[in-house]
């Protein structure tokens, strides 16, 4: 039973949304969300079909506009970097051109940090690979589903 309070307590924290933005943040930060396709674009014609899903896929400025509170914490912008013909995400020309944009950003001082968001098939793959090729300081963060969300 302890671990099922537990679970539940996590569970509503986790869904807490702030009415207000954090005390002293004194500007927002601007977060570039960048979509390389993969699961966490599919959908599914019913909300909880976690088998059946695919095309078509969101637009990345679709995530940003169901959120409309996370305008208390940040300026997101998006950008669409899947690849034409989704997948493969593993052709070595894309993920080229990937670290170009992301070493892009790096210069940009308009641009706080990034998250990318992935198909978990080879998101490690990915990450690493821009690790290797990309000198940035500024945070990147790659994000993958474990189902594709209910859109």
């Amino acid at each position: 039973m302890l671990w099922q309070s537990f679970f539940l307590n996590q569970l509503t924290i986790g869904q807490e949304i702030p009415a207000l933005p954090p005390t002293g943040l004194k500007e927002k930060p601007h977060i570039r969300l960048i979509s390389l396709g993969g699961t966490i674009s599919g959908t599914a014609k019913e909300r909880l079909n976690v088998t059946n899903y695919g095309a078509p896929r969101l637009n990345p400025q679709d995530w940003v506009d169901a959120l409309p509170e996370l305008s208390l914490f940040a300026r997101v912008t998006v950008e669409d970097q899947r690849p034409a013909g989704e997948p493969p995400v593993s052709d070595t020309a894309h993920w080229l051109s990937v670290a170009r944009r992301l070493q892009e950003i790096a210069m940009d001082e308009s641009i706080d940090g990034v998250v990318v968001t992935h198909g978990t098939n080879i998101m490690v793959e990915t990450g690493y690979f821009m690790s290797l090729t990309v000198n940035i300081t500024k945070p990147v963060v790659f994000v993958g589903p474990r189902d594709p969300g209910p859109h």
